[in-house]
């Protein structure tokens, strides 16, 4: 599990934080679809609890991903401290995913279906705008 976290963590550009980022740029796009205040309020609630559950899973998983990086780099490193290492770090992931599917489950309990299309439309609009200006700072 943790050298598939750490193949996700290298193939978004060495950032873990970005594997919650659609959910932190969902925020706006719940506030302006929803419009029941009860369920709005309903859906940024588990929203909230959802993204602080995704942001301790990144800061977990890149603790993990230091720990492994050590152990690739010490050559006295033994197999059994790479088992050791993706046991706790699977262990732990699986109870991270379970709290994260949970806050999915509650956030989809007060958002309708053609709702959820429009926040996660918009939060990948942002993504992708986002990433064209960051692209564009690079190459200036």
């Amino acid at each position: 599990m943790a050298l598939l976290a750490y193949l996700l963590y290298a193939s978004h550009g060495g950032n873990a934080a970005a594997l919650g980022a659609l959910a932190e740029r969902a925020k706006p796009h719940v506030e302006k679809t929803i419009r029941d205040e009860d369920r709005r309020k309903a859906a940024l609630h588990a929203l909230s609890r959802a993204t602080k559950d995704i942001d301790a899973l990144t800061g977990r998983i890149e603790k993990d991903l230091g720990r492994f990086e050590k152990l690739v780099q010490d050559y006295g490193s033994r197999p059994e401290d790479f088992d050791r290492l993706f046991e706790t770090a699977a262990e732990a992931d699986l109870r991270q995913a379970d709290e994260i599917w949970k806050d999915r489950a509650e956030l989809l309990a007060h958002v309708g279906p053609e709702e959820w299309s429009a926040i996660v439309a918009g939060a990948r609009a942002d993504a992708a705008e986002d990433a064209a200006k960051a692209h564009e700072g690079k190459t200036e």
